[in-house]
């Protein structure tokens, strides 16, 4: 009756999570990430003009915009469906956590550590809900472990062949994905010198290495970016904390209080049985991996530091946080002469756990959209609601972006705004930078017409109403007041859209 229970409780569970993603993916809207980094790419590109696209920013590796564009030459402007793919991947990924979990580790943590992970702020805005490789990069990682794991158990060619298979698909889905291959190769070296695998089976990366190598060359032969144009900014403490909370939400309370009672104060320590040692070798490697993007972003030129690309970790973070929690919590039994104590420390341990899961579950309801940004569909909707949009003289300046407009706006025949103003984001890589000009401004709707005219900056600029879409911030304040003069305006800003609103004064 117990297991039949658990059972339906799982099932249920799972039902509850697939409806809520589905209802964020309703309320998702895309982005600039989503739209001018992922389904631009792919639109109406032949696979060989894809990939030269892919080498020449560099940025991207190629996995993902495989399958985005086989969806968006099926689905292109239905986002739901474009957006699909990603919740399917993150159950997998989710899946292959409760699996490695539940099949490869003695301690029953399968289902804390799937709570954990669904914890996370990442996941349902940045891996479940987002039209961005981070699902595939999550799914992959998850399968990955489990594969790595079962060849230590288990090294035999199938295995192995098994294991190269998903470190191949890593490899190629985001660069922190190649970071966690490297660590992954080196733990094997170093299982080669203590003999607890066969070379042959390490030989087996010459495989994975010789391939992404080949497009490496690729993207140094093909590109137009330098790396020094990266927007990173170096790892600070705070943002340190930032990714603790990010990949665990408030659970890190739960987890340095774990440690200051059970390991500072009561001193207490855990058998050193085979779970622990898988744990504690996976917890090094974890730390190394951050430490190791940590110390290159804080003394080279180029920052790597990314709160979001640490999702490459995150299956294994949530198995290991879990592992702790349950064991420390399991040190702490409800008898004897410390009974209030210990219903003092597991209650804190379980609220933390409930809350963080309330907290995922709420902002990402609240907040359906990429980190907290607002999506461009919303934008829209936003500036719709003033018809003023639509009279010649007001105009629409975009200071970051361009293909919402055809996207949006053109292939789904919109009435279209009377004028529109954007900079190309190509121009710059995928960098915030504040170098943008008003000469690299360009009418992509003028007098509204579709139409590609440059923008002629000693032209009269005289409208009455004019908008700013500053999601990025391109275009400085002092590159705005060269054609516009702000003591006519009235200004307003939105800072839930990041609309600057500016009415000539008298109007």
């Amino acid at each position: 009756m117990k297991d039949k229970t658990k059972k339906w409780s799982i099932i249920g569970f799972i039902i509850f999570i697939i409806t809520y993603t589905l209802i964020i993916l309703k309320r998702h809207g895309l982005g600039i990430d989503e739209l001018d980094w992922t389904i631009r790419i792919v639109n109406q590109k032949s696979w060989g003009e894809l990939f030269k696209e892919l080498a020449i920013y560099g940025y991207n590796l190629p996995l993902y915009y495989v399958i985005v564009k086989i969806m968006n030459d099926i689905a292109h402007t239905n986002e739901f469906i474009l957006l699909f793919p990603s919740m399917v991947m993150t159950i997998i990924g989710t899946y292959y956590i409760y699996k490695t979990t539940k099949k490869l580790f003695k301690e029953k943590i399968s289902l804390l550590a799937i709570f954990i992970a669904m914890s996370s702020l990442f996941f349902f805005r940045q891996i479940a809900c987002a039209l961005r490789p981070y699902s595939l990069l999550f799914m992959l990682s998850s399968i990955s472990f489990y594969f790595y794991l079962e060849r230590l158990n288990n090294n035999i060619v199938k295995n192995d062949l098994k294991y190269i298979l998903v470190v191949i698909c890593l490899l190629f889905t985001h660069w922190y994905g190649a970071i966690l291959v490297l660590f992954y190769g080196l733990t094997d070296f170093y299982f080669v010198i203590k003999r607890k695998i066969k070379v042959k089976s390490f030989l087996l990366y010459i495989i994975p290495f010789v391939m992404i190598l080949a497009w490496v060359i690729y993207v140094f032969k093909m590109h137009v970016v330098t790396l020094e144009s990266y927007w990173a900014d170096p790892p600070t403490v705070i943002s340190i904390l930032i990714l603790m909370l990010q990949l665990v939400n408030i659970n890190i309370f739960s987890i340095v209080f774990v440690w200051i009672k059970s390991i500072i104060i009561d001193k207490k320590r855990i058998e050193k049985d085979q779970d622990y040692r898988i744990i504690r070798t996976t917890l090094y490697e974890i730390i190394v991996f951050i430490l190791t993007v940590m110390i290159f972003s804080m003394i080279s030129n180029i920052s790597l530091w990314v709160d979001r690309y640490f999702i490459a970790i995150m299956p294994q973070f949530s198995i290991v946080i879990a592992f702790y929690l349950l064991k420390y919590y399991k040190m702490n039994p409800l008898d004897g002469s410390n009974f209030y104590k210990n219903v003092l420390f597991n209650g804190i341990i379980c609220v933390n756990l409930i809350f963080s899961f309330i907290i995922t579950i709420c902002l990402s309801y609240e907040y359906p959209d990429i980190g907290l940004e607002y999506s461009y569909k919303g934008i829209l909707e936003e500036l719709k609601e003033d018809e003023d949009i639509y009279n010649p003289d007001t105009i629409i300046i975009c200071t970051y972006g361009k293909y919402w407009v055809d996207y949006y706006l053109l292939e789904k025949d919109e009435n279209l705004p009377s004028n529109v103003l954007v900079i190309d984001p190509y121009k710059y890589g995928n960098t915030n930078s504040d170098d943008a000009k008003l000469s690299e401004l360009e009418y992509i709707i003028k007098d509204s017409k579709e139409c590609h005219d440059e923008f002629d900056v000693d032209e009269e600029f005289n409208y009455k109403k004019i908008y700013i879409l500053e999601l990025h911030r391109m275009l400085v304040k002092d590159e705005i007041e060269k054609i516009i003069d702000i003591d006519d305006y009235n200004t307003k800003y939105d800072k839930d859209t990041g609309i600057f609103k500016l009415v000539r004064k008298g109007e």
